[in-house]
């Protein structure tokens, strides 16, 4: 059941002791809870923004609804936190709620996407030597930052392409130990699935050149969506010997507490709940 902002808020005025995090869904929350286990303090508990009774938020989705109610804590002296995607903020310099923590890189995802996770992936869970972690990482990198660019000119322009409901995998393939994208065809794809005139395609993509150009300085990490980077890793483990959607799963089991890094987002998230701060 879900509670009122209002509740919550009660419930900590009767037990200041109380700490919680709150964050965006299911896979957040496990994340969390898995990577403290028994650190996390008996006080402490990460909680998902759909036990949060937000009726009026309409737009944003869950990410949406978890900096409407960081925006509700601002006049509110509570331990309570939350830990949000960082999206397209930092990248825009959009201000956030002081209570909104962002992920150190674009999104969840971006944690195991290091060369450690891939390495231990590729070669306990695939068992194969096909490919270098580093090459697998530096293919995703830089077409996921392609990738996220284009969704950066869509916020940029209010175009709001349908990425969510557009097939990005059909458009990527891995050939000769090379992965590539076919960027024309996926932009039209979106142009398509939005009812955008195809005669925009040309100056879209150019209008992508802009983009890449004006940001060119931003950091990888900030730019590359966990859901193209999946996508594009997941197409070099099929081609290893995998099916669709294991290489994912085994990403995010390769993830280990010495990856969290001192002064990190994650690191305050994971001192938070051990009650450290």
């Amino acid at each position: 059941m879900r509670r009122h902002p209002d509740a919550v808020i009660a419930a900590h005025r009767m037990d200041p002791a109380r700490r919680e995090l709150y964050v965006e869904g299911r896979k957040d929350r496990l994340f969390l809870s898995w990577l403290l286990g028994d650190d996390i303090a008996s006080s402490s508990s990460v909680r998902e923004i759909a036990w949060v009774d937000l009726p009026e938020t309409k737009a944003g989705g869950e990410r949406g609804r978890l900096l409407h109610f960081g925006q509700l804590l601002s006049r509110h002296d509570v331990a309570i936190r939350c830990l949000a995607d960082a999206d397209c903020d930092r990248v825009l310099g959009r201000e956030v709620p002081a209570s909104v923590w962002l992920t150190d890189h674009r999104d969840l995802e971006g944690y195991v996407l290091r060369v450690e996770c891939i390495d231990k992936a590729l070669r306990l869970g695939v068992s194969t030597t096909k490919v270098t972690a580093q090459d697998l990482l530096r293919g995703v990198v830089a077409h996921g930052r392609r990738l996220g660019l284009l969704r950066l000119l869509s916020e940029l322009d209010s175009l709001s392409l349908p990425f969510k409901s557009t097939r990005l995998r059909g458009h990527v393939s891995f050939e000769r130990g090379c992965l590539d994208v076919d960027y024309q065809g996926y932009a039209q794809a979106l142009l398509q699935n939005s009812g955008i005139s195809l005669s925009k395609l040309d100056a879209t993509l150019r209008r992508l050149d802009e983009v890449e150009t004006t940001f060119a300085s931003t950091l990888d990490g900030e730019l590359v969506h966990g859901k193209d980077a999946m996508c594009l890793a997941d197409v070099v483990f099929c081609a290893c010997g995998l099916n669709p959607k294991e290489g994912p799963r085994l990403l995010w089991t390769s993830f280990e507490p010495r990856f969290v890094e001192d002064g990190s987002t994650l690191d305050s998230a994971c001192g938070f709940l051990r009650g450290a701060q």
